[in-house]
C-alpha cells in the first residue's frame, strides 16, 4: 500500500495539485508544520493568529519556522543536512541557543581571506564571499553545513599551495 501510494503521488491529476506534492509531511529534511482546523478554538487549543491573517507570506514564514522547530524537537538528526536559509539557520541557532550561523559563516571566510594573504584586497574579497554566501542560502542551493566544509577545504588547499611551493 505504501508503495501504491507513494507512487500513485507522481502521476499528473492523482492529487488535487502540484504544489501538494512539493510540500509533503517530510520536505527539505524536515518535519511537517503542525495542522489546524475549523473552529478557531478546538478542545481549548486556539489557531495561532498568523494563520488567520490571510497573510501567504507571513503564513509561509510560520509554518516553515514551525517546521524547524518540530525537527529540533522531534528529529534533530535530520536538520544537518536541512537546506534552510540564513534567516532559517539563524532562527534555529537562537531556538538551540548558539552563535548565529552567518558569524559562523564569517569566522570561516575570514579564515580564507587570510590564509589568501590578500592585503589590500582581503575586505573585497570577503565581501564577495559573504554576498555569495548569502545568495546560496536564500536561494537553498546548499546548507550552512556545505558552506563551512568548502571554505575549510579551500583554506586548506591554499595553504598546502602555498607550503609545496604554489606547485598543485
Amino acid at each position: 500500500m505504501v508503495m501504491i501510494d507513494c507512487i500513485s503521488r507522481l502521476v499528473p491529476g492523482v492529487l488535487n495539485n502540484d504544489v501538494s506534492a512539493e510540500e509533503e509531511s517530510f520536505h527539505d529534511n524536515l518535519l511537517e508544520y503542525p495542522q489546524y482546523t475549523r473552529p478557531e478554538v478546538f478542545r481549548g487549543i486556539p489557531v495561532p493568529e498568523v494563520l488567520l491573517s490571510g497573510h501567504h507570506k507571513k503564513i509561509e514564514e510560520w509554518r516553515r519556522r514551525q517546521s524547524i522547530k518540530r525537527t529540533l524537537e522531534r528529529r534533530p538528526d535530520l536538520l544537518e543536512d536541512a537546506r534552510l536559509t540564513l534567516k532559517e539557520a539563524e532562527y534555529l541557532e537562537s531556538l538551540q541557543g548558539g552563535d548565529t550561523a552567518l558569524k559562523e559563516l564569517e569566522t570561516e571566510v575570514d579564515r580564507y581571506v587570510g590564509a589568501l594573504d590578500a592585503g589590500a584586497a582581503a575586505p573585497r574579497i570577503k565581501g564577495k564571499a559573504m554576498a555569495m554566501v548569502k545568495k546560496l542560502l536564500a536561494a537553498k542551493e546548499c546548507t550552512v553545513k556545505d558552506i563551512k566544509s568548502f571554505y575549510r577545504v579551500s583554506m586548506l588547499r591554499v595553504k598546502l599551495l602555498k607550503n609545496s611551493g604554489g606547485e598543485q
